[in-house]
């Protein structure tokens, strides 16, 4: 009798190990299955943010014919050799990298010494809607930068040689865009943890003076639905006010410029 209750405990236990292996192993294969989707979510979700990142930049056509008019061509020879020996090096020009592929990135550290609201920086503050969005490739043929037409909404801070008002439109420019090559073939330049704006679009923007009619973008704010959400939201200073009000924000930003 005592042979078969030792036997029988044996058997339980041998039992009740299998079935706690089974169960670990189970665990093991559904926590690895977790991990592996969590894997291929966060994937999914980084390729589908780099498209709508991509989608921003407008996109130039590298032999795109000058303009006809004479006073519009000489404008854009001005604008184009702005961005002559750019690094971003379009079509093998300089500081290229040696196998081009479909994405060039810039790494020039420009935020470092951008503020969260980079009043004193900039010449231009205001509010307005992107109205349209062009691309062009500099004078040697070597950069790419991207303008924008902007309708005048509010102007907070303004330089002398600002006399913009409520319903004008100003020009905004960065540098970065896409590039459709003669063979068909499209590739993106941009600067590392900048985006670009979008036509429709509201935004507050910090601009730089580069001639009489024109600025470039420091950063910006899109204004959307009463909240805001930041142009270059890539770079972790700006994302302090993603999602905040759009009137604490603009208050903030006036209480910036006043105390300058």
């Amino acid at each position: 009798m005592q042979r078969s209750n030792t036997k029988l405990k044996v058997c339980f236990v041998v039992m009740f190990t299998i079935t706690l292996a089974n169960l670990g192993e189970s665990f093991y294969g559904q926590g690895q299955q977790d991990l592996s989707r969590d894997k291929v979510d966060k994937e999914t979700q980084r390729l589908e943010r780099k498209k709508e990142l991509e989608g921003r930049f407008p996109i130039a056509d590298y032999e795109a014919p000058e303009p006809s008019h004479p006073q519009e061509r000489a404008k854009r020879k001005a604008r184009g050799e702005r961005h002559n020996k750019s690094t971003l090096g379009v079509k093998g020009g300089l500081n290229a990298p040696p196998n081009s592929g479909t994405e060039t990135i810039l790494t020039n550290d420009w935020e470092v010494s951008v503020p969260r609201i980079p009043v004193a920086q900039s010449d231009v503050v205001l509010v307005g809607t992107i109205l349209d969005a062009n691309a062009y490739i500099s004078t040697d043929r070597n950069g790419v930068y991207s303008e924008f037409t902007l309708k005048v909404e509010d102007v907070f801070k303004r330089d002398k040689a600002t006399l913009l008002s409520v319903g004008e439109s100003v020009l905004v420019e960065r540098q970065g865009g896409r590039v459709r090559f003669p063979s068909g073939r499209v590739e993106w330049y941009r600067i590392a943890l900048q985006s670009m704006p979008q036509v429709n679009c509201r935004y507050v923007l910090f601009l730089k003076r580069l001639d009489d009619d024109s600025f470039s973008i420091i950063t910006g704010y899109e204004l959307r639905e009463g909240k805001v959400h930041p142009l270059d939201n890539d770079a972790s200073q700006f994302r302090i006010y993603e999602g905040v009000d759009e009137v604490h924000f603009l208050h903030q930003v006036r209480e910036a410029i006043a105390a300058q």
